[in-house]
């Protein structure tokens, strides 16, 4: 270092370069505001043109520089400042164009509603477009707008097109396909069109079989097994009413495939139906509390098979105070009694009318709505019965945390009560957790009700 080069010195020379830079930093500045002032001028200008000249603005684009296009095939930019939104460029190409250019024009919304018109209007190009796009059918059946080609194209495809599809193109990841949400409306599509034919179909279920746990589980691919199960009967769909006997519970209670199983058994005819029913009846008793396996017990009764119904009712009654109570179990029991007869109703009835059972009810969030329903029912001949129970514990009813409730539907349902409430009523202060009641005189209430009715208990 140079002994006589002092601070002083360095400070001169950094000033001098900052004075370089500042001076190239404002010039290149004045060039680039006077270009951006140039180009907005000339936009304007054409602006105004166009609006002179009874064109709207709005449908116009200012003029972009042509290698931002460079990589879509789908717009031909032109020397024009501007290019309307609107413009469709396939419109004008020849068919030889458009096949060529098929696998490019269907990724998009209105490019893949020209094609499928195009088809419509010439099923002929249908050969022509498949060899083009086989090779890429994979990844345009899970796109958002190809799926819908695809879809349009297994309208007018051969059986020997079709059979080609299954072997070499979507056997390659079909799962993925089934699983994808727009891949599993191909799928559903291509068993519309193959289920009238035993040799593709069995290709299909090879594909099909080895996956369908994973397919059922799945919120997308979970419709392939409806729609399997909509066209095909016994005994070609025998495979999947296997795998659901098998695995009944696991589906039973899962959020997708309990909705599955429902429509499976709906499409069912007997001896089939019956006999998954009964399979479901056996473990009803593990579904009553589940929140989705509750739905599947209903649907089950809904069904209205005698048989089914007395095991599905005779496990509920037997562990009743734990499924009247539960929030899940106790909507099974409405539908019991909406769907049984009159005498597996009265059976109903008669293993809960006793003290302790309508004590529980009484007390929980559930298990009133139980009470309710019976008390709607009134059915003989335990209808004076239970008129005598629950009249004996009217005295306290409004104390019950649901009480007044089932209190006013047991006057609007047994309104003779009325009279023996208003003639033996006497208000007092009785105070209990807080809350003021009328006190009865039970006594002379049921005396008089039993000089009035005869109950057999």
């Amino acid at each position: 270092m140079n002994p006589n080069y002092s601070y002083d010195n360095f400070q001169v020379e950094m000033n001098s370069l900052d004075d370089v830079n500042n001076d190239s930093n404002s010039s290149n500045s004045k060039n680039i505001n006077k270009e951006l002032e140039n180009n907005n001028n000339e936009n304007n200008s054409l602006i105004i043109n166009n609006f002179n000249s009874g064109k709207t603005s709005s449908n116009y684009i200012p003029k972009v520089n042509n290698n931002i296009y460079q990589n879509n095939q789908l717009f031909n930019i032109n020397n024009n400042n501007y290019i309307s939104k609107r413009e469709i460029p396939y419109q004008s190409y020849s068919i030889n164009e458009l096949i060529e250019k098929s696998d490019i024009l269907c990724r998009n919304q209105a490019g893949c509603r020209f094609l499928q018109k195009k088809i419509d209007e010439n099923p002929k190009i249908v050969l022509s477009i498949f060899s083009q796009i086989k090779n890429k059918i994979n990844n345009l059946i899970i796109d958002p707008f190809g799926n819908y080609f695809i879809q349009k194209l297994l309208e007018y495809l051969n059986l020997n097109q079709i059979n080609e599809i299954i072997t070499n193109y979507i056997n390659q990841n079909f799962l993925e396909i089934c699983l994808n949400p727009y891949g599993t409306r191909v799928i559903q599509k291509l068993i519309e069109r193959i289920y009238n034919y035993d040799l593709l179909l069995e290709k299909f279920n090879m594909l099909l079989h080895p996956n369908l746990f994973e397919i059922i589980m799945n919120q997308n691919s979970t419709h392939i097994i409806i729609k399997y199960m909509n066209l095909i009967n016994f005994p070609k769909n025998k495979n999947i009413l296997f795998f659901i006997q098998k695995n009944l519970f696991i589906l039973a209670t899962h959020k997708h495939s309990c909705c599955t199983i429902q429509k499976a058994i709906e499409t069912l005819e007997n001896p089939q139906r019956k006999i998954i029913l009964m399979n479901l009846a056996q473990i009803s008793n593990k579904l009553f509390n589940d929140q989705f396996g509750n739905y599947v017990v209903q649907f089950a009764l809904s069904m209205k098979e005698q048989e089914v119904n007395t095991i599905i009712i005779n496990n509920y009654l037997n562990d009743f105070k734990n499924n009247s109570c539960g929030k899940y179990s106790s909507n099974v029991f409405e539908k019991c009694f909406e769907c049984s007869n009159l005498e597996i109703k009265i059976m109903i009835i008669k293993n809960i009318c006793n003290y302790s059972n309508v004590q529980t009810l009484l007390y929980d969030i559930y298990g009133n709505n139980i009470l309710l329903q019976i008390i709607k029912e009134s059915l003989e001949p335990y209808k004076t019965y239970f008129f005598q129970l629950i009249g004996s514990l009217i005295d306290g009813l409004k104390v019950f945390p649901y009480g007044s409730i089932i209190f006013h539907r047991f006057i609007s349902n047994f309104p003779i009560i009325l009279n023996y409430v208003n003639k033996n009523s006497i208000y007092t202060n009785n105070n209990i957790n807080g809350i003021y009641y009328h006190s009865y005189n039970n006594i002379e209430l049921q005396n008089s009700f039993l000089s009035n009715h005869k109950i057999n208990q």
